[in-house]
């Protein structure tokens, strides 16, 4: 472990540095981010696979913004790290191609392939992150984290209160794969989105998720949220959607809500998620007199930050119910993380420990993971 430490601490070297570019009301900025980590799984049993302890590229993000006056924003981002996966939830290759209007009063409108607004763990940015894979229910296998779509937004009371309502195809990441080749579901019919978040005394950002500042006052933030969408095909890859929930044949409704704060170096969050699905597929019913099955899966999460140890430190429940119609299927996870702010989130020691709480599952394993961030 002291080796791995040595490695990763060698790899940080690097400047932080973001290039912006101006020529009169424009302006261009470029970034990236690089993130290298080792994984190492703990079997519950003899296991003939361990493809799975390696050291990962998790990351090699290269992201474009500008900004026309204050009229117009345009995003492009790719993940070199990716390139040749597909459907990724939580690390695609192609993770933002979109532009904003920002002219019209009475809206902002963002169109292209963006983060879908549900849900305030996936829409907090993968380097503000204080471990390297978000709870079960939120990190790309359960429901879509992006999608090609328009999306409305608008603040009130000085950005306190935050209203997005979207439309996206319905089909996720796979929107921008070979997997659909860009087509939609049969149907025709789109997926809609809305959120509605309210933060006080200030607006509460989503790469807040420390508490750097230590702040003397408690800053709050409550989000909610919901999606629906009516498919007429299943469409699963396996390995990026192992419980057949991301489009799925049939009717789905979503309904989630979301807690953050942050006091005196303090930050928590909490979050809890309801998935309804008709199926079309009646077998995943389990034989029951039953129209519908939930999805349910939750978040708790609460973190330290010190700022003499330039320290975190994490823990986190999450569980997550696949059916709730098949007894005795609930996974639940706890975890544990540390980082080491160097230079803020801009290079940072990230370490998570899984531990399965579920041992009933021949397959169930722990792991740890650690690795550098680092942002240029």
């Amino acid at each position: 472990m002291k080796k791995i430490l040595y490695i990763m601490l060698l790899m940080s070297n690097t400047v932080f540095a973001q290039y912006s570019f101006n020529a009169g009301n424009n302006n261009l900025e470029l970034s990236g981010l690089l993130n290298m980590n080792y994984n190492n799984r703990f079997y519950l049993k003899d296991h003939p696979d361990n493809k799975a302890d390696v050291f990962k590229l998790a990351t090699a993000r290269f992201k474009i913004e500008g900004r026309v006056s204050n009229d117009y924003e345009y995003k492009l981002q790719l993940d070199m790290a990716r390139l040749g996966y597909s459907g990724d939830g939580e690390f695609p290759a192609l993770l933002d191609a979109n532009f904003t209007i920002k002219k019209l009063k009475f809206t902002n409108i963002t169109m292209g392939y963006q983060k879908i607004p549900y849900s305030r763990s996936s829409l907090t940015g993968f380097e503000h992150q204080t471990m390297w894979q978000r709870g079960e229910v939120a990190r790309g296998q359960v429901f879509s984290r992006r999608d090609l779509g328009v999306v409305l937004s608008k603040d009130y009371w000085k950005q306190r209160v935050n209203v997005m309502l979207g439309a996206f195809t319905g089909q996720g990441e796979t929107i921008m794969t070979d997997v659909t080749g860009g087509d939609n579901d049969a149907s025709g019919k789109l997926e809609y989105v809305g959120r509605v978040e309210l933060s006080y005394p200030s607006k509460f950002k989503y790469n807040e998720t420390l508490d750097l500042n230590h702040s003397d006052i408690p800053k709050i933030s409550l989000g909610l949220n919901g999606r629906y969408v009516e498919r007429q095909n299943t469409l699963q890859t396996l390995n990026k959607d192992p419980y057949g929930l991301k489009i799925i044949g049939g009717e789905k409704t979503m309904l989630g809500m979301d807690l953050a704060a942050n006091y005196k170096g303090f930050s928590f969050l909490f979050e809890a998620h309801n998935m309804n699905v008709n199926p079309t597929d009646k077998s995943r019913l389990q034989g029951l007199n039953k129209t519908s099955f939930n999805a349910i899966g939750s978040i708790i999460q609460l973190s330290y930050y010190n700022r003499i140890l330039k320290s975190a430190f994490t823990a986190r429940y999450d569980d997550f119910i696949e059916n709730d119609l098949i007894p005795n299927s609930t996974m639940q996870t706890l975890s544990g993380g540390y980082n080491f702010l160097l230079d803020g989130y801009s290079s940072m020691l990230r370490v998570q420990y899984w531990y399965r709480l579920d041992r009933t599952q021949t397959d169930t394993y722990d792991q740890i993971r650690i690795g550098w961030q680092q942002k240029f």
